[in-house]
């Protein structure tokens, strides 16, 4: 038996140098940026997102465990990994700017634990490029799942935490889950002034929901396209979430989280 719990694992801040414009992959090109994934749980990828310069990066995927290349060549980025919107449109009316709009693959990969997993970036876009992309899934932790159980009653609920971080700087705040239920957090959604990293821990566990900082676009969407969870996360009443946030913008920034899911009574 195996529950699963959501978690995400990032390849850091990647830097490329400018490649080809529009031409086809170089092998000699290619950045690798390699992850590797913590020694207490296997983890199932679901869904992949990115925030990047330019999306134009083609990026080959290894798992080091087997040695093996999960694609027979090289692949458009844009054709395998999600991004937020960019364009104008539905989502400038009344509904803040950023969005969560993942590739969701079309079966879930297993990687197994304390292992690494490689991906290889080259840009195709002319110029100097950065990416940093996200591994969305679950980690599968051994036993029933923590929620297993026959609840009285599930209603929906909503938890809002936020912050006001002055430019470049980072801060926290600690979201208090109320004593009289648990809480099943099913999705996410903020609205920013501007671009941070973001790091979340569970308090009553010590459990971190990433292996490192993810930028905000590739974590909390809005309400049109919130961050539906491919697995929940499970937390203890009376306990504490904590949220961690690193201005990338370069002035006052101020940021509203909203946890969703269900109470558990």
């Amino acid at each position: 038996m195996a529950w699963k719990e959501y978690f995400i694992y990032d390849f850091t801040n990647t830097a490329l140098p400018a490649g080809t414009a529009n031409g086809l992959p170089n092998v000699q090109a290619f950045t690798d940026t390699t992850t590797r994934l913590d020694s207490d749980a296997d983890f199932e990828l679901m869904k992949r997102s990115h925030i990047a310069t330019d999306s134009k990066i083609y990026v080959s995927y290894r798992d080091d465990a087997f040695g093996r290349f999960i694609n027979n060549s090289p692949l458009d980025l844009r054709c395998i990994s999600g991004t937020i919107l960019f364009t104008t449109g539905v989502v400038d009316v009344g509904i803040h700017p950023n969005n969560f709009l993942p590739f969701i693959l079309t079966n879930p990969m297993v990687i197994r634990a304390a292992t690494t997993f490689t991906a290889s970036f080259a840009d195709f876009s002319g110029s100097a490029n950065s990416i940093r992309h996200a591994f969305h899934g679950a980690k599968l932790r051994k036993g029933d799942a923590p929620w297993a159980e026959k609840w009285k009653a599930t209603p929906n609920f909503d938890y809002t935490v936020s912050m006001v971080l002055p430019a470049n700087s980072t801060g926290s705040a600690n979201l208090s889950i109320n004593i009289d239920s648990h809480f099943l957090v099913k999705k996410l959604t903020a609205t920013r002034n501007g671009p941070a990293l973001i790091s979340i821990k569970d308090n009553a566990t010590e459990r971190q929901w990433m292996n490192t900082s993810i930028h905000i676009d590739n974590l909390f969407g809005n309400s049109q396209f919130p961050n539906s969870l491919p697995a929940p996360r499970f937390i203890y009443r009376g306990s504490v979430i904590n949220v961690t946030a690193q201005d990338l913008s370069g002035a006052q920034n101020t940021i509203f989280f909203t946890f969703s899911g269900e109470k558990l009574y």
